[in-house]
């Protein structure tokens, strides 16, 4: 791997540094790691004070790579998105590439069986195993030609970029699940289930339809919503009160309309 990295470092302990649980920041460790992405829910909170000491440290940035490296080891987050509000703990290696390294191409690499495997058995430790900066940069894997690792990254450039999006959206459908279906729950909002209205004029203006915050929203099987932009109805409803699309289990559409 020292053929590809070109930068490696961690993030900060709190310790004698900072303390956690003030502020609106947040502080990704190894358990906030999952899958592709970050879970917000299972960070820590730090301040501004602390944030800008932890970078100083870590110094993350767009195209870097986070790799877990105690504990759970190989945990991976690409870095497409300036992180203003966040960074990570000591648990975790940042990872930059050589200038000769194109960025999807390394975290393809990182992400690849054959590093996480050696990546794995590299690690010492019983109890709570470690993997070192050195033992990382150590593992030995096949050099990939410049102009192949190119093409390589062409490809996986929209990939990336797509589950990035894609991630975003689902954080957001998950935020909003969880504040409106408790409203269905417990009697908040209303349910009507005629669509003729709405359905024989769907390509008009609808005059007796308004909304103040636009979403048209989809529950399949009660388990998962898709959220459609909000521009979706705008030509069709005036702001005025909100207005939810269901489509339930059996295909049923009904209105909620929240007071």
């Amino acid at each position: 791997m020292g053929d590809y990295i070109g930068r490696i470092t961690n993030g900060l302990n709190p310790r004698k540094n900072f303390v956690l649980g003030a502020g609106s920041n947040y502080y990704v460790t190894i358990k906030s790691l999952s899958g592709t992405t970050i879970d917000w829910n299972n960070c820590d909170r730090c301040d501004d004070d602390a944030l800008n000491k932890i970078n100083s440290r870590s110094q993350l940035q767009i195209g870097d790579v986070i790799f877990s490296a105690i504990g759970t080891i190989g945990r991976t987050y690409y870095i497409l998105e300036q992180p203003n509000n966040w960074n990570i703990s000591e648990t975790s290696f940042t990872l930059r590439p050589k200038n000769n390294v194109p960025n999807d191409f390394f975290y393809s690499l990182l992400r690849s069986e054959e590093i996480q495997i050696k990546a794995d058995k590299a690690a010492m430790g019983s109890t709570l195993r470690c993997l070192v900066m050195d033992s990382l940069c150590n593992i030995t894997c096949v050099v990939v030609p410049e102009k192949l690792m190119n093409e390589i990254s062409k490809i996986l450039f929209p990939i990336y970029r797509e589950i990035f999006e894609n991630n975003k959206n689902m954080a957001s459908l998950i935020k909003q699940r969880d504040e409106l279906l408790p409203l269905l729950m417990n009697g908040q909002v209303s349910v009507n289930s005629d669509l003729s209205v709405y359905k024989k004029k769907r390509r008009g203006r609808i005059p007796s339809l308004t909304l103040n915050q636009v979403s048209d929203i989809q529950i399949f099987h009660r388990q998962s919503i898709v959220l459609l932009s909000e521009q979706v109805l705008m030509d069709e409803l005036q702001p005025k009160s909100l207005i939810i699309l269901v489509v339930i289990t059996l295909g049923t559409e009904v209105f909620v309309t929240v007071a």
